[in-house]
């Protein structure tokens, strides 16, 4: 009777030549079926629904998203990559939060926030 170790080794070695052999059948997309997705890509109008925006830094001299950045998102990353428009998430700050809260009459409970006055 094998050994767990080498029932382990079995399987491992037979999943890996399954892995590579199916790798090496689904290695290359078809370069008609590329040229096709291009030409979609290229005439439909791109659209990313949610960039994030860096700060209080974000569209200054220190981060003009109008230059090359190390961001995901800049305007020269998005001509290369063809897209058209993003929308712009803003984070809101938590204490921006804890005052609209307040001014709502809802009490943060929050030890340094802001409190609702009776």
């Amino acid at each position: 009777m094998p050994t767990k170790s080498a029932v382990f080794a079995t399987i491992l070695a037979l999943s890996l030549a399954l892995g590579v052999g199916l790798g090496a059948r689904q290695a290359g997309p078809d370069a008609a079926l590329l040229a096709k997705a291009k030409t979609i890509h290229e005439k439909a109008i791109t659209i990313d629904t949610h960039v994030d925006i860096g700060g209080a830094t974000y569209a200054t001299e220190k981060l003009d998203p109008g230059l090359p950045t190390s961001r995901k998102c800049d305007l020269p990353k998005m001509k290369a990559g063809g897209l058209d428009g993003v929308f712009l998430a803003a984070g809101v700050v938590p204490l921006v939060a804890a005052t609209l809260m307040v001014v709502l009459g809802q009490d943060t409970g929050r030890p340094g926030q802001p409190t609702r006055q009776a």
